[in-house]
């Protein structure tokens, strides 16, 4: 098991990679972004265990990992994942708000 210590100096801000592409998945549900011995890392979920985790070198591969990470989640998951029942929850209340 990896001990997860996010310290507040190693969370990366993503207002600074604009030039950046985002996946529509890491808008919407806006994981974690942060660096860990050296390496990039994108966490939704209570942990790397139990959430939707990706890493890379870079932030950019980090995100797209995790991006893939988040649609293999989707598809392939047990009855009680919390971390999908969070997903479809919210897209849920992201597809109510967008009719208003």
């Amino acid at each position: 098991m990896w001990n997860l210590q996010i310290k507040t100096e190693d969370l990366v801000d993503t207002k600074s990679y604009e030039t950046i592409d985002f996946p529509q998945s890491f808008l919407a549900f806006n994981p974690i972004l942060f660096k860990n011995n050296g390496k990039y890392c994108c966490l939704l979920g209570p942990d790397i265990q139990k959430g939707i985790f990706g890493f890379g070198d870079s932030p950019n591969s980090a995100i797209f990992a995790w991006d893939l990470e988040f649609k293999k989640r989707l598809m392939r998951h047990t009855k009680n994942d919390q971390v999908v029942q969070f997903v479809y929850y919210k897209i849920g209340i992201l597809k109510k708000h967008s009719h208003v």
